[in-house]
């Protein structure tokens, strides 16, 4: 799963490469990618709850499709995964008795997979694209 894991940030970045003209902006783009991936997520989810809550979508707690969507970011899916099997671990949004289907381990591992796959073939076909 480790490998996996780190597959998907070198697939972002490759990806981001094959799209874009120069090495300045593939490298700008990986890193902000992993930016907003690895630091700056949390604030994203808070930002999102604030902002329904302010609209009255919700009462204080993101419902599931939230979750879903924050919950798709590659390490978020990672710790997902590995917390999944571990015996006595089912608490929390995403592994508790009452999360829906989506929000769990298997799922998880097939949306981690198309991390890998995704941003590799979108670049690939922006590469296969431009005029060399």
């Amino acid at each position: 799963m480790t490998v996996l894991f780190g597959l998907s940030f070198f697939a972002i970045a490759v990806g981001l490469s094959m799209a874009t003209a120069s090495r300045g902006l593939a490298r700008a783009g990986a890193f902000g990618v992993f930016v907003l991936f690895v630091v700056a997520w949390d604030l994203v989810r808070s930002g999102a709850r604030v902002a329904l809550d302010q609209l009255g979508v919700i009462d204080g707690q993101l419902p599931a499709w939230a979750l879903f969507v924050h919950g798709a970011e590659p390490g978020r899916l990672y710790d997902r995964i590995v917390a999944g099997p571990i015996a006595g671990d089912r608490t929390g949004a995403y592994l508790g008795p009452d999360a829906p289907w989506y929000l769990g381990e298997w799922v998880a591992l097939g949306l981690l997979g198309l991390w890998v796959v995704v941003p590799l073939a979108l670049g690939y076909r922006r590469f296969v694209g431009t005029d060399l």
